[in-house]
């Protein structure tokens, strides 16, 4: 799926699957993103600016220059995410 530059902040995307999906340039601030699936997803420079991820799976993501600032990631997985320049504060 292409979603790229989509603005779907404060959407309840919980569970949700985005599997190889480009997410590149979105904003998903505030999205409720508890277990979603992000398996090999392209979200380069995406917001998630508090975000709820918790228990989502992100391996092998791409989430260079992302925006997590304030997200939960309790419980994610991040094994093999790219994360140069994100923003984890």
């Amino acid at each position: 799926a292409r979603l790229e530059h989509c603005d779907v902040s404060d959407a309840n995307l919980e569970g949700a699957e985005f599997e190889t999906a480009d997410l590149s340039n979105a904003n998903f601030s505030g999205a409720k993103l508890r277990g979603a699936k992000m398996f090999r997803a392209r979200a380069a420079r995406t917001c998630f600016h508090a975000a709820n991820l918790r228990q989502a799976k992100l391996p092998s993501a791409t989430l260079t220059g992302a925006d997590l600032t304030n997200a939960d990631l309790r419980e994610a997985v991040l094994v093999m995410a790219e994360l140069g320049s994100a923003n984890l504060s």
